[in-house]
């Protein structure tokens, strides 16, 4: 080989190094830009989800203004409704009729347009509201436990619902109905999520999780009683950093067995495990527990069955309604104790759990109600109880 042709030879391979090098130190740099992209995709999220935290009442709020009045049947309460959710006056917990468990039979539900809300925060592509939130929140313990998902809501009578559930799970209820909530907050209409739902009471395009909620009312004589609210910790994302009654939670199984939702399907047994959850602090209460509950033995629950049973506690409800914002269906209720029976059940027990922080006993009458009717950090589930039980506080004899 001549002089000319190694030139040649070792250009072509300088060449050829040069482009290798180029190449090594290019793909880190776009790897690089491409994650301080997606770190600030996720930091935007952030605030955004903040900003629907903070601002979630009067989101709602906005919402049930703008509804048609055909989904306000009463106006009694900051929520939707329809006629024969909400009850004339108060009813016991057995009004509350449950259809048999169904098992759902297709795939879950998904909402078509959420890739456009969550572009840009995974790498790998399109995801939904659930893995949002779960890659922006890491240190947040999601679970994808089961639900009891409502598909039907009848009225009978006047003073009986007939509730429909079929098995589901918690993402599934992120995706297509709290994922509204996000959307509402970014601008009305923004992608047309809502646009889509022509009926809310229309359980049957989305997967609805049942909100339970319950006033605990203490009665201290016959002309007076108290009342708890809740403080959300702020630990979590969905529902948080406001007043809400206790307990509250969804409508699920205790345990993450297939075999025991049926006996888990009562709206009795899942009011007693939120108060052993929120009242008492009891682990694996709601959903994530290894084996049943004995509710025949294990405590606080045969206290509380004795209670009712012997008059001690009532639990009443008021009816049904949708939260304006995602919404959501919301069972309202209000549980009534004897000052003994509350005593002997969890006295001395109350305080901060992962929750929260019980704000314990305060004076059922109307000034210490409109505190947290006026202020803007009362959740409009926990404000329906608030007004309807004291609409009905002859009858519920708590005053």
């Amino acid at each position: 080989m001549d002089a000319s042709g190694l030139v040649a030879v070792v250009g072509a391979a300088a060449a050829v190094v040069a482009s290798i090098a180029a190449v090594a130190i290019v793909k880190p740099t776009r790897r690089a830009s491409g994650l301080m992209r997606l770190e600030e995709v996720r930091a935007l999220f952030r605030g955004q989800v903040a900003a629907l935290r903070e601002h979630q009442v009067a989101l709602g709020t906005s919402c049930l203004e703008r509804a048609p009045k055909e989904w306000k049947y009463s106006d009694v309460v900051p929520m939707l409704n329809r006629q024969g959710w909400l009850f004339e006056s108060p009813q016991e917990i057995e009004a509350v009729l449950l259809e048999p468990l169904r098992v759902l039979e297709e795939g879950p539900i998904q909402s078509r347009s959420d890739a456009r809300l969550f572009a840009g925060l995974d790498l790998a592509g399109p995801i939904t509201y659930s893995s949002a939130l779960r890659l922006t929140y890491p240190d947040v313990d999601y679970f994808n436990g089961t639900i009891f998902r409502p598909t039907g809501v009848r009225p009978v009578l006047g003073d009986c619902l007939t509730i429909t559930c079929e098995i589901a799970h918690y993402f599934d209820f992120l995706d297509t109905t709290e994922v509204l909530a996000f959307e509402e907050s970014q601008g009305y209409s923004s992608l047309g999520l809502r646009k889509n739902i022509h009926d809310p009471f229309d359980l049957t395009g989305r997967v609805a999780s049942l909100g339970v909620l319950t006033l605990t009312v203490v009665k201290t004589d016959e002309n007076s009683a108290t009342f708890f609210m809740h403080k959300r910790s702020g630990r979590f994302v969905v529902g948080d950093a406001l007043y809400h009654v206790v307990p509250a939670g969804e409508f699920t199984p205790a345990s993450i067995s297939p075999t025991e939702a049926e006996a888990d399907f009562s709206i009795w047994r899942n009011i007693m495990r939120e108060y052993a959850e929120e009242f008492l602090g009891m682990p694996d209460a709601q959903g994530r527990g290894g084996r049943p509950v004995n509710y025949e033995r294990d405590e606080p629950f045969t206290k509380l069955d004795s209670a009712r049973v012997d008059g001690s506690v009532s639990i009443r409800v008021f009816g049904l309604a949708l939260d304006p914002l995602s919404l959501k269906p919301e069972l309202l209720t209000v549980a009534i104790f004897k000052k003994d029976a509350f005593d002997d059940i969890f006295g001395g027990r109350l305080g901060e759990t992962d929750e929260g922080v019980l704000i314990e006993r305060i004076p059922f009458e109307e000034r210490s109600l409109r505190r947290f009717l006026e202020g803007k950090e009362t959740r409009l589930g926990a404000q329906a109880c608030l007004i309807l039980a004291w609409r009905n506080r002859f009858e519920l004899g708590i005053c």
